[in-house]
């Protein structure tokens, strides 16, 4: 089965929905070139995401929500190439947003992502957020998510094309079981895979006799460090799947997302693994995932992880 055999984005309308929609047509045309562009019609029409909002005119001409939305939908896929894609236009009646489209994923038997666009909201603290659906998809879809953020600056600017994936690698059994969907993602885009570990300086207390305390940086053992490429590569051939031209690169630093993000240059495709926790509990503001996924400036494509059902003996 392909990777992109359909490609699910959903829509607000938004300058970041316009931009995950550029992207998801970038993934259709290298699978089997279906797309669903999918908006859910909330349940309260005056909301600040109310399709109504985008044409008041609508409403004093007593239109209805389904005639707006058709109207915003066609007039999105206008701003785009749509050649050598086929896209269905999807409006769905029942919310929230995230079980709706979560619903629809569930009834489609084609494998594909969905590719959702992150808008740059400011929280407190002018802390940049990851939207509330997004992040239920990211946590409870059984589907690859990408997150395209919207442009800082030029208005509807694309994101650049595809040119390298770039696999976050800390050896947990979610990111060992990453390695084999990337190499097939690589494949299919025809890029090149970078498998990448960050070798983190870690924070730890160190206590006095006389009762006083302070902070220390822990730097990791330069000989393990070195052999980190060696790991990384031995993990790529035992993971199996298309022969892809692969890197395997280390970096350190403090702040493992940080580096991250640093690590990737536009046209990368930054790939991390949804972890255990991270799938039956909401993402806390400390999390790697969710700190890549507020900074970064480009797509971020998140792997579910499946674990393998219990043996016998663990029963």
């Amino acid at each position: 089965m392909h990777p992109f055999d359909t490609v699910i984005v959903p829509t607000d309308f938004s300058e970041a929905a316009d931009r995950a929609l550029a992207c998801g047509l970038e993934f259709a045309r290298r699978g089997a070139g279906r797309l669903r562009l999918v908006h859910v019609i909330e349940p309260f029409e005056t909301g600040p995401l109310s399709p109504l909002r985008y044409t008041p005119e609508a409403r004093a001409l007593g239109a209805t929500p389904e005639d707006v939305v058709g109207e915003l939908l066609a007039e999105a896929l206008r701003r785009h190439d749509l050649d050598g894609v086929e896209v269905e236009p999807v409006v769905l009646k029942r919310g929230p947003v995230a079980e709706a489209l979560l619903r629809l994923a569930g009834s489609l038997d084609e494998a594909g992502p969905f590719v959702v666009g992150r808008n740059r909201h400011r929280g407190l603290l002018r802390r940049r957020r990851v939207g509330s659906t997004t992040e239920a998809l990211v946590r409870r879809s059984d589907r690859p998510v990408v997150v395209v953020p919207a442009p800082e600056s030029t208005a509807g600017a694309s994101p650049p094309a595809v040119r390298r994936l770039v696999l976050a690698e800390d050896f947990s059994p979610a990111a060992e079981q990453a390695v084999q969907p990337a190499r097939t993602w690589a494949a299919a885009l025809g890029v090149p895979l970078t498998l990448l570990h960050v070798a983190e300086h870690r924070h730890m207390v160190v206590t006095y006799d006389t009762g006083l305390f302070m902070i220390e940086t822990v730097a990791p053992d330069p000989d393990l460090v070195a052999r980190v490429p060696a790991a990384l590569e031995q993990l790529f051939e035992n993971a199996g799947g298309p022969d892809v031209p692969a890197r395997f690169l280390v970096r350190e630093g403090e702040d493992v997302a940080r580096e991250l993000v640093a690590a990737t240059e536009p046209g990368d495709l930054l790939a991390l693994a949804r972890t255990r926790r991270e799938r039956s509990e909401r993402a806390g503001p400390g999390s790697v995932l969710e700190k890549v996924l507020r900074r970064a400036d480009g797509p971020v494509v998140v792997f579910p992880y499946q674990p393998d059902p219990p043996s016998p003996a663990d029963a």
